[in-house]
């Protein structure tokens, strides 16, 4: 059994992808990352089962949501990312890299973000492009 305030990989309720939770107490923990998952986002607390030994435990349902809003915004050089993760830290979002731009491919971030934001339309007021529709769904 985990400890509290540890860091245990988890599996997504409905889906393939595991991620990380912070384990509060038997059955409660909460998320520790940006899943790429619709379903559930950054410190979302969960409940979770973990009752098969066998596999990780499973986030089975949301308890509580802190980050409804979640997209992936796109840059072409570094220098943008740092731009972007400064600026969307201090509207309240957070900013996680998911692999920067390789071979003419632009670099991803996911960003979980408050209803109040739009980080589309910060990043493209800043000049940094995006392939990512208005509503911020891509």
């Amino acid at each position: 059994m985990a400890k509290v305030g540890e860091n245990i990989k988890v599996r997504y309720l409905g889906d393939k992808e595991t991620g990380w939770a912070t384990y509060l107490a038997p059955g409660l923990a909460r998320i520790a990352n940006v899943p790429i998952s619709d379903n559930i986002n950054l410190y979302d607390l969960v409940e979770i089962d973990d009752s098969n030994k066998k596999d990780l435990p499973l986030v089975t349902r949301v308890l509580k949501t802190v980050y409804p809003g979640k997209c992936f915004l796109y840059y072409a050089e570094e220098w943008q990312f740092h731009r972007l993760r400064d600026v969307l830290t201090l509207v309240g979002a957070h900013v996680e890299g998911f692999g920067g731009p390789k071979e003419g491919n632009p670099g991803r971030i996911v960003v979980a973000y408050c209803e109040d934001i739009d980080p589309v339309m910060i990043a493209e007021g800043m000049g940094i492009k995006q392939k990512t529709k208005k509503n911020g769904k891509n």
